[in-house]
């Protein structure tokens, strides 16, 4: 009996002692969430006055992007026109190298185009020259061979006149001047055809 004895009396203490715990952990928390609620008021305020501080802040960053956007939109505006401007200046220089090169490449191709006439013409009359000088050799040959006269006159060289004075003289002691004088045109002709191709 004891024991049940002592059970009776400590359950009664046991229940009023957890009871009391109950009511104190009632009362601590009940403390404990008017401190939240305090704490979370003074944040809410906290956070109120950085937002209303935050605010005029954010409005400028606001306003200094789009002022950035706006000066890198004139920015890009400027380049685009230093790019039309340098586009413009290439083209007026080469307008003006064009300008000033036409002259000198209408006289560079004027000047070839006299220099090929010219060269052309020279080596015309050169053949021109020959062919004649071959001709008047071959006809005062034809000629000299027959007796006639060619009505070309011939220029005599002092050696070549000598040599045909000689002939003359030898020719007229023998007494067969028309020999000597059939020698002083054979002797002239090569002479004379030379000189020809030189005219």
């Amino acid at each position: 009996m004891e024991f049940e004895f002592v059970v009776r009396i400590l359950i009664p203490v046991l229940l009023v002692v957890l009871i009391a715990f109950g009511i104190w952990a009632v009362i601590e928390l009940a403390l404990s969430l008017r401190r939240m609620r305090g704490t979370l008021d003074t944040v809410d305020k906290t956070v109120d006055d950085l937002t209303k501080k935050a605010n005029p802040l954010l409005e400028r960053a606001t306003l200094t992007v789009d002022a950035v956007n706006l000066e890198i939109m004139r920015v890009d505006q400027i380049l685009e026109d230093v790019e039309q401007l340098t586009d413009s200046a290439n083209n007026a220089v080469d307008a003006v190298d064009r300008v000033a090169n036409a002259p000198r490449e209408i006289a560079t191709s004027v000047a070839g185009f006299v220099r090929s006439s010219v060269k052309d013409r020279n080596r015309k009359r050169t053949v021109d020259r020959v062919m004649a000088g071959e001709e008047r050799a071959l006809s005062g040959a034809e000629e000299g061979a027959s007796g006639k006269s060619s009505g070309i006159t011939i220029i005599e060289s002092p050696m070549v006149a000598k040599e045909t004075d000689a002939a003359q003289a030898a020719a007229e002691a023998s007494g067969g001047s028309s020999v000597a004088s059939s020698a002083g045109d054979d002797a002239s002709s090569p002479e004379s055809a030379s000189e020809s191709a030189v005219e």
